[in-house]
C-alpha cells in the first residue's frame, strides 16, 4: 500500500479530468502489484533453498 500512496499521492489533485485520475489509479495499482509479486518471488526462493 505504500508503494501506491507513494506513487499516486503526488500526482493526483483536486479537479483533474476523470481519465487522468482513473490513469494514475491503473498505473499505481499495476506498480503496487509488481511489487508485491517481487517480494513474493524473494521469499519464496529464499523459503524453497
Amino acid at each position: 500500500m505504500a508503494v501506491f500512496l507513494g506513487f499516486a499521492t503526488p500526482l493526483w489533485h483536486p479537479g483533474q479530468p476523470l481519465a487522468l485520475t482513473v490513469a494514475i489509479g491503473a498505473a499505481g495499482g499495476l506498480l503496487m502489484a509488481a511489487v508485491t509479486s517481487a517480494v513474493t518471488g524473494l521469499a519464496l526462493r529464499r523459503l524453497l533453498r
